[in-house]
């Protein structure tokens, strides 16, 4: 089947296709290694390839299931519900792990009636960090520019994140509001100016800075 969304990591490699089932092969041999049979429109894969998150494709199910690679054994089920012709319910815009071992933390954008970032363990239990995210209704297909960022750090204690979505892309645009709030360990420590990009290791978190455009809409890229 068609490609529908692809995954890799230091050990494995997860293939989700149109025909409903998820192909995972050995990163290293190129070997497959088992099939999932589950409609799936993306996956994503923890750093050491042990764990496997895929997302619904909203048209057979809006349940979000975690496996472990390489048995392909169903983990947990992260169930939601979602009426398109009413746009009531949860779904689930992208999904995503972050840290390694025993810190790895699942990374969920849930949309619909609002939005909002969840963090948690993957398996299940009560969010270690969530925030409000307005998200546009179409991020029940996959979170697009307008998605505000959520930045783990490696190791999963530190969290960054914006109300901002993509200073590039986002409108209206006011540079001097644009700011960066900092969490270790799921609560608030300091507030930076500047848009969260990405986190170079445990200890380095890349912060751009932008100033208002003459156009009124995009930002003006400073420097980070």
């Amino acid at each position: 089947g068609q490609v529908q969304g692809l995954a890799g990591s230091q050990n494995q490699v997860a293939i989700a296709t149109a025909s409903g089932q998820i192909l995972y092969y050995n990163a290293a041999t190129l070997a497959q290694e088992g099939t999932i049979d589950f409609f799936s429109r993306q996956v994503a894969l923890s750093a050491d390839g042990s764990l496997l998150a895929a997302a619904p494709d909203e048209l057979t199910s809006f349940t979000l299931n975690i496996y472990s690679l390489p048995s392909g054994s169903l983990l947990y089920s992260w169930p939601y519900t979602y009426t398109p012709s009413t746009g009531v319910g949860t779904c689930v815009g992208n999904a995503a792990f972050s840290g390694s071992g025993s810190s790895t933390l699942l990374l969920q954008t849930l949309t619909a009636n609002g939005g909002e970032w969840e963090v948690s363990a993957p398996t299940g239990g009560s969010p270690i960090f969530s925030s409000s995210a307005p998200v546009t209704p179409e991020a029940c297909n996959f979170p697009g520019p307008l998605t505000p960022p959520l930045r783990v750090s490696p190791d999963g204690t530190l969290i960054a994140t914006s109300s901002w979505a993509n200073p590039d892309m986002g409108v209206p645009f006011s540079g001097p509001g644009i700011g960066t709030d900092l969490y270790a360990n799921g609560k608030l420590v300091t507030a930076i100016a500047g848009w969260p990009v990405g986190w170079l290791d445990d200890s380095h978190l890349i912060i751009a800075t932008y100033k208002d455009d003459t156009s009124g809409l995009n930002g003006d890229y400073q420097g980070c």
